[in-house]
């Protein structure tokens, strides 16, 4: 079971509270955080939408669309994942060199629409038909240590 942790999603209410009712009941156990995760960055404070942080599906940040127009989605899914493995970096628990242990994938999430671009690696784009099977298509790669560091890493995301 995921455990839902809400900030505010005032600005993407319809699809957050969608993301939430069908990732809460996966066959898989960790934590989503919606509505808070902020990091900060050279270029000033960086908010994405939700992160899900999972012992089975490892770690998965969400691009949440609201409506139907996706824009530049891997613009922002590659701003995301960056600002993630900023964040990271710092730790060597969490690096095997200069690489981290383990992938940090992202999802755009557009519920309201039908047609979507194909996904391809790294870049994944889901609806309501598909998120579930498309998140249950990533696996934690890394060891149970290093997990539970990037879980505490990623936690304290969600206050800096």
């Amino acid at each position: 079971m995921i455990d839902v942790i809400w900030g505010t999603a005032k600005d993407k209410p319809e699809s957050s509270r969608l993301l939430a009712e069908q990732l809460a009941d996966i066959d898989a156990q960790g934590q989503l955080y919606i509505g808070y995760p902020i990091m900060g960055s050279p270029l000033g404070p960086v908010k994405f939408d939700a992160l899900l942080i999972s012992v089975e599906l490892g770690l998965i940040a969400f691009d949440l669309v609201e409506g139907t127009d996706v824009g530049e989605y891997r613009a922002r899914q590659d701003d995301i994942a960056s600002m993630l493995e900023v964040k990271f970096k710092p730790y060597p628990n969490l690096k095997q060199g200069r690489q981290l242990k383990f992938d940090i994938n992202a999802i755009t999430f557009a519920p309201a629409k039908s047609t979507l671009p194909e996904s391809e690696d790294p870049y994944y784009i889901s609806n309501s038909t598909n998120l579930v099977s498309q998140v249950n298509g990533f696996k934690w790669s890394s060891d149970t240590a290093t997990f539970f560091c990037a879980s505490c890493c990623s936690a304290s995301c969600n206050l800096n």
